[in-house]
């Protein structure tokens, strides 16, 4: 029930339904987000062992973020001391980014299911022969990765050409999907003017990513999607992108049998309208990183109040806020004596009008929260809930909200 679980349905591009794109087509929609272990980033070629130090981004914005993301040793530059953040990314560079960053190498491709006839073929992804592709280029193991992994790369795609904004963006953002699962949010597609020059299939992402301030529009409201990007601008993209999974990153309760481990959770097939959900599974309940962390950082503050959202889902999907079941549960709630009750969130609707959002929230002791008592219809998410500008939803009594 954060800034982005607006209860508006997000209008996504319509894609085929097969294989990759129909996975694509549902991350435009939404996208669901686990834990990402962030691994080196190639900038290229390059293989230096460190860099935390360029002599050309004087000036270059984002500077900041290209340093941090070098001095983890997140990404390399063209040489120790050169980052080059002007040129252009190739196709191939991009790629390599996308398995090393998100560790495509390490995705299990879906399970065959036997309903299908096949069961060696069913559901598996099929790897395209890349034309341009040589096998003994230092990006062929890269190509194979990354389709294996269900990234829908062309079959003729030169590894060597630019890569454009929208390329990338799609690319990032469907390596996210790929990689993990988090509890659904949905949101409001923002106003882009050269919208109608995208190609329709990297609409969603492009939607999604701006949505979550991984990309941004210029001054005029525009994406500029044929655009080459550039290698400063493809580090800052990743260092955002890494930035808000690590602000939602999912982890165990600390507590209660019911408890399942987010990064477990399995996506849920068959949801609505092209939908992709991770499930928490009736009876059972998930604290959100951010909870963990702040609960750990006042551990010894035995008064402390802890001002959360609940996402509720039954049998896997989410309940609205307004409906009858939603607003059954906060009554079991309240006659347990949880502090809770239905909130108001605000989100952005295009660039600058604002549309709010409702959603289920309390105030709880940490001891609450590990001994929370759920009801076995419901699947609960716990969370902190922020608004369309990233502020956390305001609290009474210094309660903790962040």
């Amino acid at each position: 029930m954060n800034s982005n679980k607006s209860r508006n349905q997000m209008v996504a591009a319509k894609s085929k339904e097969t294989g990759s794109n129909k996975r694509r087509r549902r991350l435009g929609q939404q996208l669901a987000i686990s834990t990402l272990a962030i691994s080196l980033l190639s900038g290229g070629m390059a293989t230096s062992s460190f860099a935390a130090s360029f002599d050309d981004l004087n000036g270059v914005p984002g500077k900041d973020k290209i340093t941090s993301l070098a001095t983890q040793k997140v990404i390399n530059g063209m040489s120790d001391t050169h980052f080059a953040p002007g040129k252009s990314l190739t196709q191939a560079q991009a790629l390599h980014m996308m398995v090393k960053a998100f560790k495509l190498d390490t995705v299990q491709s879906p399970a065959p299911d036997p309903l299908a006839g096949d069961e060696n073929k069913a559901q598996q992804p099929t790897i395209p022969q890349f034309s341009k592709v040589k096998p003994s280029a230092w990006y062929a193991d890269t190509f194979t990765t990354a389709a294996q992994a269900g990234l829908d790369i062309p079959a003729t795609v030169n590894p060597d050409a630019p890569i454009t904004r929208e390329q990338y963006v799609d690319y990032v953002m469907s390596a996210m999907q790929l990689t993990g699962k988090m509890p659904v949010f949905r949101i409001i597609p923002p106003d882009i003017n050269d919208q109608s020059a995208m190609d329709i299939s990297h609409v969603g992402s492009v939607q999604l990513a701006i949505v979550l301030k991984i990309v941004s529009m210029d001054a005029n409201g525009n994406f500029n999607p044929k655009q080459n990007i550039t290698r400063a601008d493809a580090a800052i993209m990743l260092y955002d992108g890494l930035n808000y999974l690590n602000r939602f990153t999912p982890a165990a309760a600390p507590s209660a049998d019911h408890s399942q481990v987010a990064s477990d959770l399995p996506l849920i097939e068959d949801a609505p309208a092209g939908e992709s959900y991770a499930m928490t599974n009736n009876g059972e309940i998930i604290l959100m990183q951010d909870v963990n962390q702040a609960l750990a950082q006042h551990a010894n503050d035995k008064d402390a109040l802890y001002f959360v959202a609940i996402d509720l889902t039954q049998n896997g999907k989410p309940l609205e806020p307004d409906s009858t079941q939603a607003a059954a549960e906060l009554k079991r709630m309240q006659q347990l004596g949880y502090d809770v009750a239905m909130n108001t969130g605000w989100t952005y609707k295009g660039q600058l009008e604002k549309s709010e959002f409702r959603y289920v929230s309390g105030y709880f002791t940490a001891d609450q929260l590990k001994s929370f008592k759920p009801d076995a219809n419901y699947g609960y998410a716990i969370h902190f809930s922020y608004n369309g500008d990233g502020s956390p939803a305001k609290a009474k009594n210094d309660a903790i909200n962040r």
